[in-house]
């Protein structure tokens, strides 16, 4: 509108609100969109009050919460989220199963200036004895302090097997690198190392933080490069989304969601009038929700999850050569079996340096970051993987 803030704040109330309605007129002749325009004023009438200027006259935008631009736009599905996973380097991996599995809001892992973010310490179950990290619990809880919280209050969710196993192979290579993590040290460190504008000369070189930019322009590289036109923020829906089908099959109590997402509710009031302190009884019971959750969230099959271990098994045995005929009549549930039936074929195949190798499970995500891709997992000892050149499904 060519004026300056100096030139605003010596208007007065009448003056500002007709300049106001100018500025939406003008902006929906120019075709932006309500929400964007609503977003403008907001900022400068919240700029106004600051300086004890308020407009009480109604002003109404057409179309203020409507969002065109995200209308079309969809979650991914499991499939896709594994793909999107496969194809982050392993900082960027975990950063979006943080989003996805956790809920996490990207401002959480990072926030806007580098200050502040997720750190070691918010992982109350995460143990580092020398160069080894592990969990004392899975799924593991991680606490999100007032100061990272959009609601500006303090709430905690839990990160499940496959999520843990992605964030202990990266913090271990960051070990095996000579770095020193401790309890202020970023869960997801920025691969350069700058000092806080605000760090005296010489000081505040270690626990630097990734911005919020950072940490969104690295998962939209893992899903533009998975193929898929998606904002970063889906992730975050896709953790919503999944809770409300496990919601609907009484999986999870609908507070339990809505208090892992952030939202005020029912648990965080219990959460704040017990000064951050729920009983452990309440907390064992959310870890197990979350337990029961997680075949909606993962995209690997889980440790000791056998329900699916027939039609895992026959699709990944055709795709070691096996007809449809031959496995007719067998009983693809019995891992005795499966195991037999994969031996047969995979130990063959390495012997003539094919595609196909025999890990142990735990060892997947040390494959997964050297770009091998996840095939299937037999039983708690057995996982198939196929090497980056492979064309295997």
């Amino acid at each position: 509108m060519k004026t300056t803030p100096k030139e605003l704040l010596a208007k007065d109330e009448g003056e500002l609100h007709a300049m106001i309605l100018d500025f939406i007129s003008s902006w929906k002749r120019a075709g932006h969109a309500g929400s964007y325009t609503h977003g403008m004023v907001k900022s400068v009438k919240s700029w106004l009050a600051h300086n004890g200027i308020r407009i009480n006259r109604p002003i109404k935008i057409r179309g203020s919460q409507e969002t065109p631009t995200l209308k079309d736009e969809r979650v991914p599905t499991q499939e896709e989220l594994h793909k999107i996973l496969l194809a982050a380097d392993p900082r960027d991996r975990v950063a979006c199963v943080l989003i996805a599995h956790s809920g996490l809001r990207i401002e959480v892992v990072g926030n806007a200036d580098g200050t502040d973010g997720l750190r070691l310490g918010d992982l109350p179950d995460l143990k580092i004895d020398g160069d080894k990290v592990e969990f004392e619990s899975v799924p593991m809880r991680l606490i999100v302090r007032p100061d990272l919280s959009k609601a500006r209050h303090s709430y905690f969710t839990f990160l499940g097997e496959e999520g843990c196993g992605y964030l202990r192979s990266y913090l271990e290579d960051r070990l095996r690198s000579g770095e020193a993590l401790r309890p202020e040290s970023p869960v997801i460190a920025p691969r350069w190392q700058r000092r806080p504008k605000t760090a005296p000369e010489g000081k505040g070189e270690e626990h630097i933080f990734l911005w919020t930019n950072n940490v969104s322009d690295s998962i939209k590289g893992a899903i533009r490069t998975a193929g898929l036109q998606l904002r970063p923020y889906v992730l975050r829906a896709f953790f919503d989304t999944q809770l409300l089908m496990a919601e609907s099959k009484g999986k999870i109590a609908h507070d339990y969601r809505a208090f892992w997402m952030g939202h005020r509710g029912n648990m965080e009031a219990r959460y704040t009038t017990n000064k951050g302190r729920l009983p452990q009884n309440l907390i064992a019971d959310m870890r197990s929700s979350y337990e029961g959750c997680q075949g909606f969230l993962s995209t690997i099959p889980l440790t000791g999850d056998t329900d699916s271990v027939a039609s895992i098994a026959r699709v990944m045995l055709v795709g070691l050569g096996y007809e449809d005929g031959e496995l007719d009549g067998r009983d693809l549930s019995d891992l005795a079996v499966l195991q037999e039936m994969v031996r047969t074929r995979v130990q063959p195949a390495q012997a003539n340096g094919n595609r196909q190798k025999v890990i142990h499970p735990r060892d997947l995500p040390e494959y997964l970051d050297k770009g091998w891709r996840f095939m299937a997992k037999v039983n708690e000892e057995m996982a198939i993987v196929s090497p980056p050149d492979s064309s295997g499904s």
